[in-house]
């Protein structure tokens, strides 16, 4: 369980999550909904992930994770 918080924790420090955008440069409001018959899984949907800096690319590329 510790893992999985330092996990998380290292990708949200990393890396700006936000809606994605469209030809336009407007924002594309998500579709959230779920898989039927299961306990809240959502389905895909699309968003925009960018390392927060230069910095955070580096420790990305460096991560054994990678």
């Amino acid at each position: 369980m510790d893992s999985i918080l330092i996990y998380v924790a290292s990708t949200l420090f990393c890396f700006d999550i936000t809606k994605a955008k469209d030809a336009g440069g407007r924002d594309i409001e998500p579709d959230i909904r779920y898989a039927p018959a299961s306990s809240r899984q959502l389905l895909p949907f699309e968003c925009s992930i960018k390392p927060r800096s230069a910095q955070a690319a580096t420790l990305i590329r460096n991560s054994e994770l990678v």
